[in-house]
């Protein structure tokens, strides 16, 4: 699989491409960080480990790739996305995962924006559909093979 670097703005906004266009999205992510299977919810915000043990937590998404503290352990899809009419951002997203119909809604998730940016580390998005400047990095660069351990290999 060939990967390209790029913010999370520009990941989301071809995300909304993409369901656009009525194609799923299929992305890797830390499914086990700030989420509840049984309701079936993927939020950042979803536990408050700061006010409830009076702790700074301050590791950024890079730092926590770098030390193993997060990584990408598995994949699922987006199927839905609720855009923000005045700035066009995506605000949550409809996720069908894997685990059958008994976790979340009928095997539905609603994944905030938030949680997105923390815990997906990896989109895949049509050619077609994805930013020209991006094909045009894929297509005029050698890849660079990343070794067996690194972090962002997990679900390759």
């Amino acid at each position: 699989m060939l990967y390209v670097n790029t913010e999370v703005d520009v990941l989301e906004q071809a995300i909304v491409k993409m369901l656009k266009a009525n194609q799923p999205v299929w992305f890797g992510c830390d499914v086990g960080k700030a989420s509840n299977t049984a309701l079936g919810i993927m939020d950042a915000d979803l536990f408050d480990y700061e006010g409830t043990f009076g702790i700074k937590l301050g590791m950024t998404k890079a730092e926590r790739l770098q030390t193993f503290t997060s990584v990408s352990t598995h994949a699922m899809v987006i199927v839905g996305a609720h855009v923000d009419e005045k700035t066009g951002k995506p605000v949550r997203y409809r996720v069908e995962n894997s685990w059958s119909a008994d976790a979340g809604t009928k095997g539905y998730f609603v994944m905030t924006s938030d949680w997105f940016r923390e815990y997906a580390y990896q989109v895949v998005c049509a050619k077609k559909l994805a930013p020209p400047e991006l094909v045009k990095i894929l297509e005029s660069t050698e890849p660079v093979i990343l070794p067996p351990y690194d972090p962002m290999g997990a679900l390759a």
